[in-house]
């Protein structure tokens, strides 16, 4: 893994209950499983060197771990800046955002196919690209988005006025997770029950 970068609560309503996974899997923290990558704001302006991108906001994660893009500003990123810009899989994590009564901290999305190169990361969120031969990035998505990690959340931001998760502490986030195959067993699962949860929602 990279090394960190410098400066890093509700879980989806609609995640099946044994999404939160059973002891005895081995434990892996969060470090071993991604590489971390700074957000940027970009310019305002075009030039010849930079790229549009929809720059996302911490509103545009919301509670429930989806993406809502409404709001989200095009901004232009330089080559230094490419590191915030989000690829299939990747995992958009809020940093910092709501208080000591309602921490928001700690949300986390995922980058869909469509969107890969067209979004990117905030100053106030990290963009964590999930090593595939370790960890599937859809069922770390729904870990990260879980109870054990909210809980993990609080206990790190404590009863700071302004939540801030620092990679120092958010890296060392412990998940049980079952060998590779069966990660990618569960999240095929889990992704044809929520996409039936979302069916059912939208035909009431």
């Amino acid at each position: 893994m990279r090394p960190a970068p410098q400066g890093l609560d509700q879980a989806p309503s609609s995640v099946p209950a044994h999404a939160n996974p059973p002891s005895g899997w081995p434990l892996a923290r969060l470090e071993e499983l991604v590489s971390p990558h700074i957000g940027y704001w970009g310019a305002d302006e075009p030039n010849e060197n930079t790229k549009p991108v929809l720059v996302l906001g911490v509103g545009n994660v919301t509670n429930e771990g989806n993406l809502d893009l409404a709001g989200a500003t095009t901004r232009h990123l330089t080559p230094r800046e490419f590191d915030g810009i989000a690829e299939e899989g990747d995992l958009l994590v809020v940093k910092s955002s709501g208080s000591a009564a309602s921490i928001r901290s700690g949300k986390a999305a995922i980058c869909a196919p469509d969107l890969a190169g067209k979004i990117a990361c905030s100053n106030f969120m990290i963009r964590l690209t999930v090593d595939r031969e370790k960890a599937d990035p859809f069922l770390l998505w729904l870990l990260l988005n879980s109870p054990a990690a909210r809980k993990f959340i609080r206990g790190i931001v404590g009863a700071s006025t302004y939540p801030n998760i620092k990679w120092c502490d958010y890296r060392n986030f412990a998940l049980p997770l079952p060998p590779l195959l069966d990660q990618s067993r569960m999240a095929k699962q889990l992704r044809q029950q929520l996409a039936a949860a979302s069916e059912a929602r939208a035909a009431m």
